[in-house]
């Protein structure tokens, strides 16, 4: 068979968690199996760094400007490539306008990903309901309608994209447990580290156990540790460091915690997230205390691989017991870690992403690849 040529469309670069997880570890596998894929990204990563900083500044402005004229230069590299591959959106603004050319005129077949509901209109943090004016609402299913085949983050994103396309597939957001594992050389802490890491759009649920954190500083002594959030985060009764994000440190950060916290709220967009940060704070066996909503329900099986809790008395609860019992701690995060191998690893899947490429570029594309 000869080499299929991939073009990799996403809408943000490698400090994307989506891009990260659900592109670039993919691709020496895609490699090995004759798919050379050429990831090119909306937004870059210096626009990232401001992107979502508060305000629209000239600079921002221009940046912008600059990465749509360039999106639409992919029509000159259209006979280079076999099949495109759409991670959520090509831009994060504007109707599916892009993706309709490449599927109605230039006929090159697309396989459409997606890893949240992103058909539902969404209040910015940064830049509130303004992002609900550059997105149509329809815009998904717009896309998932020109694709030759489709995946879905989970079973609830698949029933949505089963409404306008039949070719979906179910392949969760994973991780290569090869470099997501526990740290052996950590010492035992006197002093638990419970954490969470985020981004700017998340940091806002740490809100929703504020109290609960509080109630539990004026009864045990920990540490919380808070990586990514928007704003500097202060709890009473509690000492709180907060870190930036920083994707050459992910891993440790990840793994240097004893206890993780997944808090989140119950909504359209909420129940169609994929549990992520559930999965690797399992892979580094950090037993994880989460919101019961969605997807998480599936990843943790409460009591065993991690905890789940719904009312403030049950994340007391949870928390209390972690915090008290390190060596449930362990054995909670040895079966978490566990189950992650064997149902939510690259190594579980990579195989599959591979033969959904390759069945849809076999099938579709203008040459012959026999």
């Amino acid at each position: 068979m000869n080499t299929i040529r991939l073009l990799i469309l996403t809408p943000n670069p490698i400090e994307s968690a989506s891009t990260r997880y659900r592109i670039s570890q993919y691709l020496p596998h895609l490699a090995s199996a004759g798919i050379i894929g050429v990831v090119s990204p909306f937004i870059s990563s210096d626009l990232f760094r401001e992107i979502y900083r508060p305000g629209l500044s000239t600079r921002k402005i221009m940046k912008l400007m600059s990465a749509i004229f360039q999106r639409f230069s992919i029509f000159l590299k259209t006979e280079e490539f076999d099949a495109v591959f759409i991670s959520r959106e090509i831009m994060t603004l504007g109707p599916a306008i892009i993706e309709w050319i490449l599927s109605h005129h230039f006929r090159i077949p697309i396989i459409f990903d997606f890893d949240d509901a992103i058909w539902v209109p969404y209040a910015s943090p940064t830049y509130g309901s303004l992002i609900k004016l550059i997105k149509p609402p329809s815009k998904t299913a717009h896309i998932i309608s020109c694709s030759k085949a489709v995946i879905a983050g989970n079973n609830y994103l698949e029933s949505y994209a089963r409404q306008f396309n039949t070719n979906v597939s179910v392949i969760p957001t994973v991780v290569d447990t090869d470099i997501f594992r526990p740290d052996p050389a950590r010492p035992p802490r006197q002093t638990p580290i419970v954490g969470w890491i985020g981004s700017h759009s998340t940091s806002q649920y740490l809100r929703l156990i504020t109290s609960v954190l509080s109630e539990l500083g004026k009864r045990y002594d920990y540490q919380l540790r808070v990586i990514g959030a928007s704003k500097e985060i202060t709890i009473d009764n509690v000492m709180v460091e907060n870190r930036p994000w920083n994707l050459k440190s992910e891993v440790d950060d990840f793994a240097g915690l004893d206890i993780g916290l997944y808090p989140i709220i119950e909504n359209e967009w909420s129940i169609g997230k994929c549990a992520f940060k559930a999965i690797q704070y399992q892979a580094v066996g950090v037993p994880c205390v989460a919101s019961a909503v969605g997807m998480t329900r599936d990843v943790i099986d409460s009591g065993q691989t991690g905890l789940l809790a719904e009312t403030d008395d049950e994340w007391f609860s949870a928390l209390e017991l972690l915090l008290n019992a390190r060596e449930r701690r362990i054995a909670i995060g040895i079966a978490g870690r566990d189950s992650v191998c064997k149902r939510y690893s690259l190594q579980v899947y990579a195989e599959r992403l591979t033969e959904i490429v390759l069945e849809t570029a076999v099938k579709y594309c203008k040459r012959s690849l026999r």
